[in-house]
């Protein structure tokens, strides 16, 4: 029986951002394909109907597009001036899903898929601040057991293609250069998703990683295992630097960086991306270390800020 799948988007988003998902899904799936928008007033209705259209022993997929952002509560339009928050998804979920995804055990048969930026990275240690998590959680609160799946990385998305984009080239790299980024210059970014479902009738998050060389048979990682806590300290670690990391400015506008010891994170970052491995970054940070702390703080004593924001991060790494 074949996949049936929904796009539920705002309209400004499609010229822009989804013109070759629309593509490749409507290929995919042929007449089983619907589209559907925040924009409309009657989206409740129309999102349930084509739920409950949808045979009871086949899959359905429900895709939700718009932009998000790490530990953000909401997506919101291209334009950024609307949003559905956690809350509204969780209301727009429930009244299409109730007759639907009422068995836990069976919640594979539906996912709701979310083709949004970074709705799956956490920006905090654990899960709880999530915002693919909290959905998902939500939904399970109200009866409603779908598999969540989510992002942990923006994807810049064009015409000629889609491409994974690091915190590095997103934050820094890209506003030095001033260029849009383009698929043809920027090295796709290996990346992982989250997928929220269930083991025991009890919510569980599995992290899908298509590179870690343990999990090339296995790529799904229970976000609770010490392999999956690292992968989670990882992503924490790689944001924390990017936001420390602040090149020179000039009118505003980023330069490029000059502070030697911020160059040093920023090549640890480049060394750590092509495998993303957390005992890789572990071991770069811990080498830095001796370098980073030869200078004491202003007062004499303590560690230089760099220093002592490496300490502070190798101090959570899951042992």
């Amino acid at each position: 029986m074949p996949t049936s799948a929904i796009l539920v988007t705002y309209k400004d988003m499609e010229p822009g951002v989804l013109p070759e998902f629309i593509k490749k899904a409507t290929i995919k799936y042929e007449e089983y394909f619907k589209r559907l928008y925040f924009d409309d007033a009657g989206l409740k209705a129309y999102l349930r109907r084509e739920v409950n259209e949808t045979p009871a022993k086949g899959k359905l997929k429900i895709f939700i597009s718009g932009h998000g952002g790490t530990g953000i509560q909401c997506i919101t339009n291209d334009a950024q001036n609307r949003k559905q928050t956690v809350e509204d998804l969780t209301n727009l979920l429930h009244y299409a899903l109730q007759k639907r995804a009422t068995d836990p055990r069976n919640s594979k048969d539906t996912e709701v898929n979310m083709v949004s930026c970074l709705f799956g990275r956490t920006p905090v240690g654990g899960l709880g601040q999530c915002p693919a998590v909290r959905l998902h959680l939500e939904l399970c609160r109200r009866h409603v057991y779908v598999d969540l799946v989510a992002r942990t990385e923006s994807v810049n998305s064009k015409a000629i293609g889609r491409t994974t984009i690091s915190p590095r080239i997103q934050s820094i790299e890209e506003p030095i250069s001033g260029i849009e980024l383009n698929v043809n210059r920027v090295r796709k970014t290996p990346f992982s998703k989250i997928r929220c479902t269930y083991g025991n009738f009890s919510p569980i998050v599995e992290i899908r990683t298509y590179n870690h060389p343990m999990f090339r048979d296995e790529p799904y990682i229970n976000s609770e295992s010490r392999e999956g806590k690292r992968i989670l300290w990882a992503d924490i670690v790689v944001d924390e630097i990017v936001k420390y990391i602040t090149p020179s400015r000039v009118a505003g506008k980023m330069q490029k960086i000059t502070d030697a010891k911020h160059q040093k994170l920023y090549d640890l970052l480049i060394a750590y991306e092509p495998l993303r491995l957390p005992e890789q970054l572990k071991g770069g940070m811990e080498r830095l270390m001796p370098e980073l702390s030869i200078h004491r703080g202003i007062h004499g004593f303590g560690l230089p800020k760099t220093a002592e924001l490496i300490r502070n991060l190798l101090r959570t790494y899951p042992a």
